[in-house]
């Protein structure tokens, strides 16, 4: 097992680091304890009447909940492989897709298959005609207007 100290005096060998920086890591805590003092000092100088103490303001969060605790019975799905309730994803009803989407789509398509040259058989071709007059036939019949009096 590699020490503290062996890491220590391999980066000062290496004299990669100025030699004040390798005899701070003792003196760490005390400048970090200064800080803190210091900055307590104006926080005592603030014009607040409720003041918190430094190591509160530090340790503020600590005890702020930042996601949901999970239950054993949770950990154990999770390490099994098993879903929750709330990992099902709802699948959303088919969309229903309007007439003019339905014909944009397809105008696009016979646009893409001539403009990029595909090889592909005439009778292709004519069965996305065929289909594109067939969604505009279907169309104008769903656009008829219903008599009053089929109502009743």
């Amino acid at each position: 097992m590699v020490t503290k100290k062996t890491i220590i005096n391999s980066w000062a060998k290496a004299e990669i680091l100025p030699d004040d920086e390798s005899n701070t890591s003792d003196g760490d805590d005390s400048e970090v304890e200064d800080d803190i003092e210091d900055l307590q000092l104006l926080i005592n100088e603030l014009p607040i009447t409720d003041l918190l103490n430094m190591e509160e303001y530090i340790n503020i969060d600590d005890e702020l909940i930042t996601e949901e605790e999970l239950t054993l019975e949770e950990i154990v799905n999770m390490v099994r492989g098993q879903n929750t309730a709330e990992e099902h994803v709802e699948e959303k009803e088919d969309e229903t897709i309007i007439t003019s989407d339905a014909l944009n789509s397809i105008e696009k398509l016979i646009r893409y298959v001539q403009q990029n040259d595909l090889s592909i058989d005439n009778s292709d071709m004519q069965n996305l005609f065929k289909l594109k007059k067939k969604i505009i036939s279907d169309s104008k019949k769903k656009q008829k207007q219903d008599r009053i009096d089929g109502f009743f």
